[in-house]
């Protein structure tokens, strides 16, 4: 079954329950050596040691995404020409985005003689002098900035901790004032006048301006939620602490910082303050405002907000985490597994470090390290945390086609997990497709029905149930039926419309076929089963020259080495005596 292997190793569970946070862990190298300007070259023949070659030196490694060598060669390029603005621009800020906070600096000190308003430019500085104490100097910088509404929401939020730092908190309150310039605005100006009040003792304030957080965020924020839960505990409402956080757990299952805070509220232990000084304060700031760009903006830009946030508070694990995954996501590898290696094992994310740091060494073809150094892991702190190991190596394991261990590994994860019933079913349907590869089908059959149970019409679950009747024959109107509501949900999914496509193949409607499954290809044109399925409905309606484009299209696809077999014997014969010799091969067999 071609189909039901494409299906197997694109999918993984962490993937289909939504994005788990990133961690570290110290799984050896592989990744190489972030920042090492000499290697971006070493083969290229080029010669960096010119004005012109560190530039292009520096394109290279940016293109590669080697924001530190880059940074390094844009710096010798300014030595030989300083007032090029284009390089200094480019400089200051790859500088920024590679945690070089205090070159960045000094390079900021240089685009504010010629641009006096530069926004980056001058929240660098504000950053630098507020982490060296300067309230006033920062404030300064601060307040020279461009004007324009998110400016007034950065400089609000970090205006508002340099005053903190001087004991001015009535003058902080008022730069938390920012309500007028929307919901967002509101959300961030009443979460950080909460942790003001809080650090100040005012507890009235404080559960006011919680509150207000709160409702703003819908109770869907991690830092408020975690904020408030410890400002609950600390004030005699720990039963009202537990709401909030079962009540998180609920929209993100297993999130390890809530868990850990809810074993906290049970362990009757007290909590500190999420937020005990200035520069907490202003680091908490600039992660959320990275945390927030994150989502829609580009890259680079929540990247250099993270970044300084780090700087302000190096231990606040979920900026690094973020700028993990991140950097991940850009294809900077040796950057990420750099931020993951600095979480502390002490952290309520290091489970999650772990398990990120083994998935980059299998991003970069080290799978079976990655197994190793997951399986090389001590019992972790939590069932549930020893639960997200499992399922970490089950989806390792999977994707490699060993399915006895993959089933093992979920069955595990199933035992020690206590999360709510909505994250439980991208777990059985996984299992599932390990038992249904073991031709365990009574137990694939079964894990399929809980998993839509738990999530009724889940359209991967109705897919693959639905297309593994039809390949054995059984409840076909059911199975169809199935597949059509998966595609109803998906249907710009080619590999769901391609299981339409084939039902209607397997049940000889070639025509339809064809329609479906040229929509599948369309959909994703570069797939081998797709077009390999395109290619015998076009025989099958006599487009054998068109069935033969498809087909070789297929074969330069890089599919499974037995689909590739298949494929040519199609290509040197044809579909029908390819069939016939397949009959008579079975007829033999039994």
């Amino acid at each position: 079954m071609a189909k039901m292997k494409r299906v197997t190793a694109r999918m993984t569970v962490l993937a289909l329950a939504g994005a788990v946070l990133a961690g570290c862990a110290s799984f050896g190298g592989g990744f190489g050596s972030p920042g090492d300007s000499n290697a971006v070259f070493a083969d290229t023949g080029r010669n960096t040691n010119t004005k012109l070659g560190n530039y292009l030196a520096a394109r290279h490694a940016t293109n590669l995404r080697d924001r530190d060598a880059a940074a390094e060669f844009y710096d010798r390029v300014l030595r030989e020409d300083p007032a090029n603005t284009v390089i200094l621009d480019r400089a200051f800020l790859l500088q920024l985005t590679s945690g070089n906070i205090p070159r960045a600096a000094v390079l900021a000190e240089r685009i504010i003689k010629q641009d006096p308003g530069d926004r980056t430019a001058r929240l660098v500085l504000g950053t630098h002098a507020l982490k060296k104490g300067d309230f006033a100097g920062a404030r300064d910088h601060f307040s020279n900035a461009t004007a324009g509404p998110f400016t007034r929401l950065v400089t609000g939020l970090l205006a508002a901790w340099a005053h903190v730092g001087e004991g001015q908190y009535d003058a902080a309150y008022t730069s938390l004032e920012l309500d007028e310039d929307g919901p967002g605005h509101t959300l961030f100006g009443s979460y950080h006048r909460a942790l003001v009040a809080e650090l100040e003792g005012d507890i009235d304030k404080a559960r006011e301006a919680y509150e207000t957080a709160m409702a703003s965020s819908g109770g869907g924020s991690i830092r408020i939620v975690d904020a408030y839960g410890r400002f609950l505990e600390r004030n005699g409402k720990a039963p009202d602490a537990k709401v909030i956080y079962s009540g998180y757990l609920a929209l993100s299952p297993g999130h390890p910082i809530i868990s850990d805070a809810l074993d906290r509220v049970r362990s009757l232990r007290t909590p500190d303050l999420l937020v005990t000084n200035t520069r907490a304060g202003a680091a908490e700031a600039l992660y959320g405002i990275g945390s927030a760009l994150s989502r829609d903006q580009g890259v680079d830009v929540s990247i250099l907000y993270l970044q300084l946030a780090l700087y302000m508070n190096e231990d606040l694990d979920v900026a690094r985490v973020l700028l993990g995954e991140l950097l991940s996501n850009s294809g900077d590898l040796a950057a990420a597994a750099e931020a993951y290696e600095k979480v502390d094992d002490d952290s309520p994310l290091a489970t999650t470090a772990y398990i990120e740091q083994a998935l980059l060494l299998d991003q970069i073809g080290r799978t079976e390290d990655a197994i190793k150094a997951l399986r090389g892991l001590g019992r972790q702190s939590t069932d549930d945390a020893e639960a997200e190991v499992a399922i970490a190596l089950a989806d390792l394991y999977r994707a490699t086609e060993q399915f006895r261990e993959a089933e093992k590994q979920y069955t595990r994860a199933l035992d020690l997990l206590n999360s709510p019933a909505g994250r439980l079913w991208t777990i059985y349907y996984a299992r599932g497709v390990s038992r249904e590869r073991q031709d365990k089908w009574d137990g694939a059959e079964e894990d399929f029905f809980k998993a839509l149970e738990l999530k009724p019409e889940q359209p991967y679950v109705l897919n693959y149930l639905g297309y593994s009747w039809l390949e054995q024959g059984r409840n076909l109107d059911e199975a169809m039926d199935m597949i059509r509501k998966a595609v109803e949900q998906r249907p710009n999914d080619g590999f769901i419309v391609d299981s339409l496509g084939w039902a209607y193949f397997r049940l000889g409607q070639y025509d339809n076929a064809v329609e479906h499954l040229e929509r599948a290809v369309e959909l994703d044109p570069t797939d081998p089963t797709i077009n390999d399925h395109l290619g015998d409905a076009l025989w099958k309606v006599g487009r054998r020259t068109e069935a033969r484009f498809q087909w070789q299209h297929a074969l330069d696809s890089n599919p499974t080495e037995d689909a590739a077999l298949r494929i040519q014997r199609k290509l040197d014969k044809g579909l029908d005596a390819v069939e016939a010799a397949e009959r008579q091969d079975d007829r033999a067999g039994s």
